[in-house]
């Protein structure tokens, strides 16, 4: 967007709003199960945290989500926190957006 090339981050766009419904579907799915049946199935789930995984926080933060409090669970590797925090740094698609040109689409 900061380039002007529009239809090229629209279609990057595109691609993320895919991955978020990705990610967002299981819980469709959960939210069907009352809290008995949740505890039910739960202990089958062990190798589930709780946590979204940093390419999450990464896209989250990218997409103008800038929280530092989420760096902290990701401290224990360096080389994730450091990225983490260069995308924290960085300009956001919402800060991006309004500084894009206007343009008539077509």
């Amino acid at each position: 967007m900061a380039a002007d090339e529009l239809p090229p981050a629209f279609k990057r766009l595109a691609r993320v709003l895919r991955f978020l419904q990705q990610r967002v579907h299981p819980w469709d799915v959960l939210a069907t199960l009352t809290p008995s049946e949740y505890s039910a199935i739960r202990p089958s789930s062990e190798s589930i945290s709780g946590f979204q995984p940093w390419q999450d926080r990464e896209i989250e933060s990218r997409l103008g989500n800038k929280n530092p409090a989420m760096l902290k669970l990701h401290a224990y590797r360096a080389d994730i926190h450091a990225r983490l925090q260069q995308a924290l740094a960085a300009p956001s698609l919402y800060d991006e957006a309004p500084a894009a040109p206007l343009r008539p689409i077509g």
